[in-house]
C-alpha cells in the first residue's frame, strides 16, 4: 500500500514538473508567433486578452465551487461569469444613474466583482471552518486551514487550467488572424452591431440613445454588445479594434465551452464504464469533436450539394453549366432551393463565425453555454446524491437555492436583455432537466409538482430582478403567436437534421435497451448523468426544429418571411446543443467496447461530420480570400474600410470625431439596411434623424414614424432657398446641429441637392475634395 502511494506521489510530481516546463514553453511560442503575425495590433490584443484573464482569475474562486465536479473546476466559465458580473454591475449602476460609464467606473466594478467572487468566498470559508478540507485529484481529503485552501476548497487543477487556457488563447489568435483579411464592420448586421458599441462606448447612462432615431432611446436587445463594449473600455482599446477582438473572443468561447461540456459528459460516462482503457483519450476526443462541430461544421446540405452532387455530375459527365455552390445556401436551404414563397434561415456556429456579425444571437451563445454548463454540474451532483428519504421530504435549501440554480436564474435575465428568444428556449430546457431530476428523486407527484413549480418561479423572479432596468425602458416588438401557413418539405428536414437526429434515435434506442425499467422513475434512475442530460437536451432540440413547422412569433416580417425569425432563432439553439451531443456520441459509438453494434454507424457519421467540418475553411476561403497571402492582410480596425469605400467621407468623419461631441445630432441621408447608408452615426458615434428603415421599423413595430422622418430628411436635402423656413423648422424639430453631405447623400439625391443653399443654413466647418468623383463633402454647423 505504501509503495502504491509513493508511486502515485512520484507520478504526480513528475507530471507537475512536465506541465511546469511544457506549458510555459507553449505559451511563449504562441505569444511570440502572435507578436510577429499581428504586428501593430499585438499590444492592443494582449491588453484585451489580459483583461479577460484577470476577470476570469478574479471570478475563479467562486466559479470553481459551482463547477467542483469539472476537471478544470470551470476555468473557462469563470472568464464569462467574471466579465459578465463586472459588466453587469457597471451597467446596473449606470442605469440607475449612480455611476457614469467610464474607465474609472469600470475599474471600480472590476474590483467589486473580484471582492465578491474572489476574496469573500475565502474569508467566509476560513470563518466557517478554520480547518478547510481540501480535495486531492484522487478525491481524498486533507486538512488545510490556509487562505489558499479556503480559496480553492476543491483543489486547483493546474494542468487542466493551463490546457484550457492554451486552447482558448490559440482559438482567439486563430480567428483574429482570419479577421485580418476582412476586418471591416460592413455587410449583414455588422454596421448595426458596431454602431451599438460605438454609441454605448460614449454613453454615460443606460439605456443608450438610438443612433438612427435621434431623440429616443434604443429599443432593442443591446446587452450582449454592451459587454464587449465594457471589455473594450476596460482594456483601453477603441471600438474599431474591440469589435474584431470581440469576434475573436466569441470564436474562442464557441470552441472551448462545447469542448468542456463534451469532455465532462464523457468523463461522467467513463467513470461508471467497465473495460474502458485510455479514459482521458475518450474525454479529449469527445471535447475536440464537439468543439470542431461547433465552429467548423455545417449541415448535410453542404456535404450533399457541395461535395456529393458535383461528384455525381462529374461521374455522369454532365456538361451543362450549373450554378456554383455558395456557402450561404446551407443556411438558406429551406425556401431557396427550390425557390418557393417560404423564406427561412437556419444558422449555425461556423456560418456565424465566418460571417463575423457580433449580433445578439451570437453574443448570447456565450451565456447560453454557461447556462448549460451549470445545469450539467447540478445534474452530476444530483444524479450522484442519494434519493429523498422515506417520507419524501424536500430539502428546499439544496434543491431550490443551490448556487448553480441561482446563477441560472440570473442568466435568464441576461438572456432577455441579449436575445429574448433564448429566455423562452432555455426556460423549457431547464424545466425539462429539473422535472426529470425531481421525478427521479421523489415519489409523491405533489412534491414533484411543488418543487418544479418553485424552481420555475425562482427562475422567473431571478430573471425579472436582474433585468428590471432594461424591462422598464423596453417595449417588446412581437405581437403574438400564430399558426404557420407554410411548412418545410420533409426531405429538406432530413437533409438538414437527419444525421444528428438519426444518431440521437440510435442513442435513445440504446438507452431504452440498456437502462429500461418498469416505470419512468426507474428508467431515469438507471441513466447516467451524461445520458440523462443528452437525452433531454436532444429532445428539446428536436422540439425547436418542429415548432416552426406549427407556429411562429409574429413581428414585422410577414408573407414569405412570416416564420423567418422563428426558425432562425430556434434552430440556432438546436444546432448548438446538437454540436455537444455529436461530439460525445461519435466518440462513444466508435471507441466504447459495448458500442460494437453502433460502431459502423458511428464511423459513417464521423466521416460525414469530418467532411462537414471543411465548411468553415471552404467558406472562409471565399469570404476572407487567401489567408496565406501576407499582402492581403490588414490591421484589425473595423472602420478603416470606409476610407477605401468613400475616402473623403472617412476624412470628414475623422474630423467629426476630433471636433464634435459624441452623441451630437448630425443630419445624413436615411438609408437602406445592409448598405453604407447612415455611416456617420455608426462610425463617428453621432446620432441622426432617420437610419436603416427596416431595423427601425422592427424596433418600433410601427413604420409610420420612420416614414415620416424619412420624408422630413428628404425635404431638407432637396430644399431650395424658397424653403428656408420649412427647413429651419425641421432642423429645430429634431435638434440637428450639423448637416453632412457626402457620397451617400449625393447618391440618394442625385441632382437634387442644392449644396449652396444647405451651406447658407450655417457655417461650413469642413470641406473636402473627393478622389472618388463626386462633389465636395461638406459639414455645415447649423446656426
Amino acid at each position: 500500500m505504501e509503495t502504491e502511494i509513493q508511486n502515485k506521489t512520484n507520478n504526480e510530481f513528475k507530471l507537475s514538473i512536465i506541465q511546469g516546463i511544457i506549458y510555459p514553453v507553449l505559451f511563449i511560442l504562441l505569444v511570440t508567433a502572435a507578436g510577429i503575425i499581428f504586428g501593430n495590433d499585438f499590444s492592443y490584443m494582449m491588453l484585451w486578452y489580459l483583461t479577460m484573464l484577470v476577470l476570469g482569475a478574479a471570478a475563479y474562486p467562486a466559479v470553481s465551487r459551482l463547477f467542483k465536479n469539472f476537471s478544470d473546476r470551470g476555468w473557462i466559465f469563470s472568464k464569462i461569469l467574471g466579465w459578465l458580473l463586472a459588466g453587469y454591475l457597471m451597467w446596473f449602476f449606470s442605469s440607475i444613474h449612480i455611476m457614469k460609464f467610464s474607465f474609472a467606473a469600470c475599474i471600480v466594478t472590476t474590483i467589486l466583482m473580484a471582492a465578491l467572487l474572489g476574496a469573500l468566498p475565502a474569508v467566509i470559508g476560513l470563518k466557517k471552518n478554520k480547518a478547510v478540507k481540501c480535495k486531492d485529484k484522487d478525491g481524498s481529503e486533507e486538512e488545510g486551514g490556509s487562505f489558499f485552501a479556503a480559496l480553492f476548497p476543491y483543489g486547483l487543477p493546474t494542468g487542466s487550467v493551463l490546457f484550457m487556457e492554451f486552447i482558448f488563447l490559440f482559438s482567439f489568435f486563430f480567428f483574429c488572424y482570419y479577421r485580418c483579411f476582412r476586418p471591416e464592420a460592413f455587410g449583414q448586421e455588422k454596421m448595426m452591431d458596431y454602431g451599438f458599441m460605438n454609441r454605448m462606448f460614449f454613453t454615460d447612462y443606460f439605456p443608450p440613445d438610438d443612433m438612427w432615431f435621434a431623440g429616443e432611446k434604443l429599443n432593442y436587445y443591446y446587452f450582449g454588445q454592451y459587454i464587449f463594449t465594457y471589455l473594450t473600455k476596460l482594456s483601453g482599446n477603441t471600438v474599431s479594434l474591440g469589435y474584431n477582438f470581440g469576434m475573436g473572443t466569441a470564436f474562442a468561447v464557441y470552441f472551448t465551452l462545447p469542448f468542456s461540456l463534451a469532455f465532462e459528459l464523457m468523463a461522467s460516462s467513463v467513470k461508471k464504464a467497465e473495460n474502458v482503457k485510455h479514459r482521458l483519450f475518450h474525454c479529449y476526443s469527445a471535447g475536440f469533436a464537439a468543439a470542431a462541430v461547433s465552429v467548423f461544421s455545417a449541415n448535410m446540405q453542404y456535404v450533399i450539394y457541395s461535395k456529393v452532387v458535383p461528384m455525381v455530375r462529374e461521374m455522369l459527365q454532365l456538361t451543362r453549366d450549373y450554378e456554383e455552390y455558395w456557402f450561404a445556401d446551407s443556411s438558406r436551404y429551406i425556401g431557396s432551393i427550390p425557390d418557393v414563397e417560404d423564406k427561412t434561415a437556419v444558422e449555425f456556429g461556423a456560418y456565424s463565425m465566418v460571417t463575423g456579425d457580433l449580433h445578439a444571437h451570437v453574443v448570447n451563445q456565450l451565456y447560453v453555454m454557461t447556462f448549460l454548463g451549470l445545469l450539467l454540474s447540478f445534474m452530476i451532483d444530483k444524479r450522484n446524491n442519494e434519493y429523498a428519504d422515506e417520507e419524501d421530504r424536500i430539502d428546499w435549501m439544496h434543491e431550490l437555492f443551490d448556487p448553480r440554480l441561482i446563477v441560472c436564474a440570473v442568466l435568464m435575465g441576461i438572456f432577455y436583455m441579449c436575445s429574448s428568444w433564448d429566455l423562452a428556449i432555455y426556460y423549457v430546457v431547464a424545466g425539462s432537466i429539473l422535472l426529470a431530476l425531481n421525478i427521479r428523486n421523489h415519489k409523491k407527484i405533489l412534491n414533484i409538482i411543488k418543487l418544479t413549480a418553485a424552481q420555475g418561479i425562482m427562475f422567473i423572479i431571478g430573471g425579472l430582478i436582474i433585468s428590471i432596468p432594461f424591462v422598464i425602458s423596453f417595449v417588446p416588438m412581437a405581437s403574438g403567436i400564430a399558426f404557420t401557413s407554410k411548412h418545410s418539405r420533409f426531405y429538406q428536414l432530413v437533409v438538414m437534421w437527419g444525421l444528428p437526429f438519426g444518431m440521437f434515435i440510435a442513442f435513445f434506442v440504446m438507452l431504452l435497451k440498456n437502462r429500461a425499467g418498469n416505470s419512468l422513475r426507474e428508467f431515469l434512475r438507471n441513466l447516467l448523468p451524461d445520458e440523462l442530460y443528452l437525452m433531454l437536451t436532444c429532445m428539446c432540440s428536436a422540439g425547436l426544429v418542429l415548432i416552426p413547422e406549427i407556429i411562429y412569433l409574429k413581428d414585422i416580417y410577414a408573407g414569405s418571411y412570416e416564420r423567418f425569425n422563428t426558425m432562425f432563432k430556434l434552430t440556432y439553439q438546436s444546432n448548438s446543443m446538437m454540436a455537444v451531443f455529436m461530439g460525445y456520441v461519435l466518440i462513444r459509438f466508435i471507441l466504447r467496447p459495448e458500442m460494437r453494434g453502433q460502431r459502423k454507424w458511428g464511423i459513417i457519421a464521423f466521416l460525414l461530420t469530418l467532411v462537414s467540418c471543411t465548411y468553415f475553411f471552404a467558406y472562409a476561403n471565399r469570404w476572407y480570400g487567401n489567408v496565406l497571402d501576407k499582402n492581403e492582410k490588414e490591421e484589425l480596425e473595423a472602420d478603416y474600410f470606409v476610407k477605401r469605400e468613400a475616402d473623403e467621407d472617412y476624412y470628414a468623419m475623422e474630423w467629426i470625431k476630433e471636433n464634435v461631441a459624441p452623441g451630437t445630432i448630425v443630419l445624413e441621408a436615411h438609408g437602406d439596411a445592409y448598405t453604407l447608408d447612415d455611416r456617420v452615426a455608426v462610425f463617428a458615434a453621432t446620432r441622426t434623424v432617420a437610419g436603416w428603415r427596416t431595423h427601425e421599423w422592427l424596433w418600433h413595430n410601427d413604420v409610420d414614424p420612420i416614414d415620416g422622418r424619412n420624408e422630413d430628411v428628404d425635404d431638407i436635402y432637396t430644399a431650395t432657398y424658397g424653403d428656408e423656413n420649412m427647413v429651419r423648422e425641421l432642423l429645430d424639430k429634431y435638434g440637428v446641429e450639423y448637416i453632412f453631405t457626402g457620397s451617400r447623400e449625393y447618391a440618394r439625391y442625385s441632382g437634387e441637392i442644392d449644396t449652396e443653399f444647405l451651406c447658407s443654413l450655417g457655417e461650413v466647418v469642413y470641406e473636402g475634395i473627393s478622389d472618388s468623383g463626386y462633389e465636395s463633402v461638406y459639414i455645415i454647423k447649423v446656426r
